[in-house]
Protein backbone atom coordinates (compact mmCIF):
# COMPACT_ATOMS: atom_id res chain seq x y z
CA UNK A 1 0.00 0.00 0.00
CA UNK A 2 2.63 3.01 0.82
CA UNK A 3 4.49 1.80 -2.79
CA UNK A 4 0.89 2.78 -4.34
CA UNK A 5 0.51 5.67 -2.45
CA UNK A 6 4.38 6.80 -3.31
CA UNK A 7 3.52 5.98 -6.98
CA UNK A 8 0.10 8.47 -6.91
CA UNK A 9 1.84 11.00 -5.02
CA UNK A 10 4.46 11.18 -8.11
CA UNK A 11 1.47 10.52 -10.77
CA UNK A 12 -1.04 9.17 -11.19
CA UNK A 13 -2.09 9.29 -15.29
CA UNK A 14 0.80 9.33 -18.22
CA UNK A 15 -0.63 10.93 -21.25
CA UNK A 16 0.58 13.03 -24.07
CA UNK A 17 -2.30 15.62 -24.24
CA UNK A 18 -1.08 16.45 -20.48
CA UNK A 19 2.59 17.88 -19.05
CA UNK A 20 3.78 16.31 -16.57
CA UNK A 21 7.37 16.71 -15.12
CA UNK A 22 8.27 12.91 -15.58
CA UNK A 23 7.72 12.58 -19.16
CA UNK A 24 10.69 14.61 -20.38
CA UNK A 25 12.86 12.28 -18.12
CA UNK A 26 11.46 9.23 -19.57
CA UNK A 27 12.19 10.42 -23.18
CA UNK A 28 15.43 11.38 -22.99
CA UNK A 29 16.24 7.68 -20.95
CA UNK A 30 14.32 5.85 -23.81
CA UNK A 31 16.00 7.55 -26.56
CA UNK A 32 19.40 7.49 -25.26
CA UNK A 33 19.11 3.90 -24.45
CA UNK A 34 18.42 3.14 -28.10
CA UNK A 35 19.54 5.45 -29.86
CA UNK A 36 15.87 7.13 -31.44
CA UNK A 37 15.71 10.79 -32.13
CA UNK A 38 12.32 10.83 -30.58
CA UNK A 39 9.57 8.32 -28.96
CA UNK A 40 5.96 8.53 -28.92
CA UNK A 41 4.76 6.19 -25.99
CA UNK A 42 1.15 4.78 -26.68
CA UNK A 43 -1.41 4.29 -23.94
CA UNK A 44 -3.23 1.67 -26.17
CA UNK A 45 -3.26 -0.70 -28.84
CA UNK A 46 -5.92 1.17 -31.21
CA UNK A 47 -3.18 4.45 -30.78
CA UNK A 48 -0.48 1.66 -31.82
CA UNK A 49 -2.22 0.48 -35.02
CA UNK A 50 -3.44 4.18 -36.48
CA UNK A 51 0.49 5.26 -35.81
CA UNK A 52 1.69 2.11 -37.72
CA UNK A 53 -1.05 2.55 -40.48
CA UNK A 54 -0.10 6.47 -40.71
CA UNK A 55 3.55 5.63 -41.11
CA UNK A 56 2.90 3.32 -43.53
CA UNK A 57 0.90 5.33 -45.73
CA UNK A 58 3.61 8.34 -45.20
CA UNK A 59 6.48 5.25 -46.27
CA UNK A 60 3.98 4.40 -49.17
CA UNK A 61 3.63 8.05 -50.74
CA UNK A 62 7.62 9.05 -50.37
CA UNK A 63 9.06 5.77 -51.01
CA UNK A 64 6.82 4.19 -53.43
CA UNK A 65 5.48 7.33 -55.15
CA UNK A 66 1.87 6.50 -54.70
CA UNK A 67 -0.45 9.48 -55.40
CA UNK A 68 -2.20 10.09 -52.00
CA UNK A 69 -5.16 10.59 -54.25
CA UNK A 70 -4.79 6.96 -55.18
CA UNK A 71 -4.44 5.99 -51.45
CA UNK A 72 -7.39 7.35 -49.67
CA UNK A 73 -9.95 4.76 -49.58
CA UNK A 74 -7.23 2.50 -48.41
CA UNK A 75 -7.74 4.31 -44.39
CA UNK A 76 -11.63 3.05 -44.37
CA UNK A 77 -10.66 -0.84 -46.08
CA UNK A 78 -7.53 -0.70 -43.45
CA UNK A 79 -9.62 0.02 -40.24
CA UNK A 80 -12.70 -2.18 -41.25
CA UNK A 81 -9.85 -5.12 -42.14
CA UNK A 82 -8.40 -4.66 -38.31
CA UNK A 83 -11.97 -4.48 -36.94
CA UNK A 84 -12.95 -7.90 -38.68
CA UNK A 85 -9.31 -9.56 -37.52
CA UNK A 86 -9.73 -8.62 -33.72
CA UNK A 87 -13.53 -9.60 -33.57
Amino acid sequence: MKALQEQAEKLTLSSRAFYNDRFPVFAEHLTNMFGYDMVLPMNTGAEGVETALKLARKWGYEKKKIPIDEASSSKQLSTIILAMEIA
